[in-house]
């Protein structure tokens, strides 16, 4: 479940210089939901993931970002997202951690979807996905994941899969009127 949670816990730690996470407690419940929501730390999917999210929206959604990105950086966006809630589960049964479905927050639509937003946004008001996983990781972990990430992709590829995952994020506060 921590997996998507360290998925998005780095790309906010991979613009923020080491050490400089400032939140040490985790969003367990939206991390947790957010994992449930696509299938599961086992069989994660990110196309899972947002059709819990966006609900119908979620076919316009991917069209609507293969449109503004092309389809090799969406794919890449997944690929990525994936491989980060992968890592997470990894480092997360390394050390005894476990995140229960149990303790999840709301598990789709408008709910989980505010919540992201709410975890995605600074204190000016804009979003931003190193607040959002600042929020939802504690700052160790989110700092083994953007290490990994680093070690197994490229810099472009780790761009991409930021700037595809915060115009989602937009989109998502547009279509719920968050």
């Amino acid at each position: 479940m921590r997996t998507l949670v360290l998925l998005l816990a780095w790309s906010l730690v991979a613009a923020a210089p080491p050490g400089a996470c400032g939140v040490q407690q985790a969003d367990d419940s939206t991390a947790a939901a957010l994992v449930v929501a696509g299938n599961g730390p086992q069989n994660f999917e990110t196309s899972a993931l947002f059709d819990a999210l966006a609900g119908h929206m979620a076919s316009a959604e991917w069209t609507k970002l293969r449109f503004q990105f092309g389809s090799h950086k969406v794919t890449t966006f997944s690929d990525v997202f994936a491989f980060v809630v992968t890592d997470v589960v990894e480092v997360d049964a390394k050390s005894g951690v476990q995140l229960s479905p149990a303790i999840a927050g709301p598990h789709a639509g408008k709910p989980l979807a505010a919540a992201v937003v709410r975890d995605a946004t600074t204190s000016d008001g804009s979003l931003d996905i190193d607040t959002l996983f600042e929020r939802l990781l504690a700052c160790d972990r989110a700092m083994h994941v953007r290490a990994d990430l680093e070690h197994h992709f490229a810099a472009a590829d780790v761009a991409d899969y930021r700037a595809v995952l915060l115009q989602s994020i937009r989109d998502m506060k547009r279509y719920n009127n968050l």
